[in-house]
């Protein structure tokens, strides 16, 4: 794949994922219904939650234990599991992008080392190439689109699009 074609992939993938980013009602309902906002304080330790739960609830600010990698329509055949210490904090879909969003206590480089090593064609682009202001691997496989990006520290999202970007 050209970096043309992976410049306009992710172009794609970023204005996807920025129409999409609240969710669909649906996906609003289910995380109002997990969502750990609504304690005293915040504090996810005051729910009584998993260790990993609580890593998703302190660094989002809500925790959805539903979030299953396997419920996403797009996700390419042989996908690998996330870096050590990754935990699936939510899931979203509808339409022609699919997105998983992970907290974890290691540096993005580790991330993006990580899915480099795993998947092979990713190529690292600078937030500027993207538009994303973020470093940002970008590829596809199976046909779909993948970008793997930072989106605040201790946390990354992964987009999966399907055809029609």
């Amino acid at each position: 794949m050209t970096r043309t074609r992976h410049t306009l992939l992710a172009a794609g993938v970023a204005l996807a994922l920025a129409l999409g980013a609240c969710g669909t009602d649906d996906e609003t309902d289910r995380l109002d219904d997990v969502t750990t906002q609504g304690a005293d304080d915040g504090a996810a330790e005051d729910l009584d939650l998993p260790d990993d739960l609580a890593l998703c609830a302190d660094t989002f600010g809500y925790a959805d234990p539903t979030a299953d990698l396997e419920a996403i329509d797009h996700l390419p055949a042989g996908w690998p599991d996330a870096p050590d210490g990754a935990v699936l904090c939510t899931t979203a879909g509808g339409g022609s992008v699919d997105t998983a969003s992970y907290a974890i206590d290691a540096d993005i480089a580790a991330v993006f080392a990580h899915y480099t090593d795993a998947v092979p064609g990713l190529t690292l682009m600078s937030g500027e190439e993207t538009g994303t202001g973020y470093e940002t691997l970008v590829g596809e496989l199976d046909g779909i689109g993948v970008e793997v990006r930072e989106r605040d520290a201790g946390t990354f999202v992964i987009a999966f699009a399907g055809s029609g970007l």
